[in-house]
């Protein structure tokens, strides 16, 4: 492998609780109970993307109230245990990049106690290609800035998305098993599964 890129939500950062609640509360302030295992069904979708999957169309509100009432979930953000140390390792010997559907102003505050951002010299948000997850082309875009063949790549995420748009681009696709409990859609299609962020230091090299 030449290049190690990363997903960020569910993956880097730990944001589920920030964004669930989130989620769940500005729905019952607009009058509509929704259970957290519902509102976890949208996990690591756009916020529109989600809104839509629960059945609230064409609400560009609902997409702002839940951006403005994550502030409240922020303290919940925090890195994956050995996130740092993984990065730190894999940095020594291979390329790495970000690769995420958040807003690089979103990402930013997330990180901001975390300085993650430093261990990666190419960055690729939301916004920046015409197309998201699970198109290929934020990670396109990516290989491209890294000049890395596709084959040389691993793409490292905890979602169907991850998985399609890695493929999608003909880059390996490892699934960060620690951001995830969900391990059926992704046995004999991933090409890879690391249980702990140390796994991808050892494992990487024998794909």
């Amino acid at each position: 492998m030449q290049a190690i890129l990363f997903d960020v939500d569910g993956t880097l950062l730990d944001t589920e609780h920030m964004y669930m609640l989130a989620l769940q509360a500005v729905l019952a302030d607009a009058g509509y109970q929704v259970s957290y295992e519902q509102v976890y069904a949208t996990f690591g979708l756009p916020s529109v993307e989600a809104l839509a999957y629960l059945g609230f169309t064409k609400r560009p509100d609902l997409v702002q109230a839940w951006q403005e009432r994550c502030q409240n979930y922020q303290a919940r953000v925090q890195p994956f245990p050995g996130i740092r140390t993984m990065l730190t390792t894999l940095g020594q010997h291979y390329q790495l990049g970000l690769v995420t559907s958040n807003q690089a102003a979103e990402f930013l505050e997330h990180d901001r106690p975390f300085n993650l951002s430093t261990f990666f010299p190419v960055q690729v948000f939301a916004g920046q290609t015409k197309r998201r997850k699970p198109a290929p082309d934020p990670i396109n875009l990516a290989l491209k800035q890294l000049a890395c063949p596709p084959g040389q790549a691993l793409y490292i995420g905890d979602s169907l998305h991850d998985m399609q748009a890695a493929h999608a681009a003909q880059a390996n696709f490892g699934l960060a098993g620690w951001g995830t409990t969900v391990r059926q859609p992704f046995l004999g299609q991933a090409d890879a599964i690391f249980e702990e962020p140390a796994a991808v230091s050892e494992q990487v090299g024998r794909l």
